[in-house]
């Protein structure tokens, strides 16, 4: 029986000894869970900051592609714009230069009117001149060639 109650007494002893060892083992378990679930806990309220800032840096860059589209539009309208000025420049350009043409054709009208108004003025001054010769001729005729003398035969005077 002394036997027995040794072996007993051992074996209690060993499961006291594996039991303490189990106790230690499952405090070190628990010890972990807990810190896993602190862990864990953690990496959810990073999780969530993490979804918020990539909900905010979506909404960022939604805002960034509409200032962008914006901008595109405005670029658009600014390179428009630029092409009707350079259109308008071109027209400008051909408007100028048919005035141009338009004043050189009126300056060479101008000078043929001058120079014919001039001939215009030789050739009335020529003719006032003859005139003014036949006239005096008529005069002089009229004085030297009695009246008769020029109406014989049917014909008149002028």
């Amino acid at each position: 029986l002394g036997a027995s109650r040794d072996q007993l007494a051992a074996t209690l002893r060993g499961l006291e000894q594996r039991s303490a060892e189990l106790r230690g083992e499952i405090g070190g378990a628990e010890r972990r869970l807990a810190e896993l679930r602190d862990g864990t806990v953690a990496e959810e309220r990073r999780l969530q900051t993490a979804r918020a800032e990539a909900q905010a840096a979506e909404r960022s860059l939604a805002e960034r592609r509409q200032a962008l589209a914006g901008l595109d539009a405005e670029a658009r309208a600014a390179e428009a714009a630029r092409q009707d000025q350079a259109r308008l420049r071109q027209e400008a350009e051909g408007l100028r230069a048919e005035v141009a043409g338009l004043e050189r054709r009126r300056d060479a009208l101008a000078n043929e009117i001058a120079s014919a108004q001039g001939r215009l003025d030789t050739q009335r001054r020529d003719l006032a001149d003859i005139l003014s010769r036949i006239a005096r001729e008529r005069s002089e005729g009229s004085n030297a060639i009695p009246a008769s003398v020029g109406t014989e035969g049917g014909g008149e005077r002028r």
